[in-house]
């Protein structure tokens, strides 16, 4: 099983995330904005990130900018699942094929198929 940590400030879709990830075979550790997030890693050692773009406190970027600092977080793929399209903060990361990015309206399944490249499910 993977551990995923998911950053999403709207609290449905928080878990609607929570519930589809865990029926997909992964741990997943739900946080409401980058900065509780941030603050979870540590303890989550994630395998893999979901986070929302804009959020209060922390955004995405800024949340994966804060991780890559880190030594031990450098090579956790990140998921950016929003509303926003690619803008200059994100689009670099996106080119560099350091991020996946899923716009939201509707693309749970898609969604779900990014996170099965990334961390496949224990059987």
């Amino acid at each position: 099983m993977g551990r995923i940590l998911v950053a999403e400030d709207d609290a449905p879709l928080r878990q609607l995330l929570n519930a589809a990830l865990a029926a997909a075979g992964h741990d997943v550790v739900v946080t409401a904005d980058g900065a509780e997030a941030l603050q979870a890693a540590e303890a989550v050692q994630p395998e893999l990130v979901v986070t929302d773009y804009v959020m209060p406190i922390l955004d995405g970027v800024g949340l994966i900018q804060a991780l890559w600092k880190r030594d031990c977080f450098r090579s956790v793929p990140v998921i950016m699942f929003s509303a926003y399209e690619p803008d200059d903060k994100l689009l670099p990361l996106i080119q560099a094929s350091r991020v996946r990015y899923v716009a939201k309206g509707g693309n749970l399944r898609e969604l779900l198929q990014q996170v099965s490249v990334l961390l496949p499910a224990a059987d």
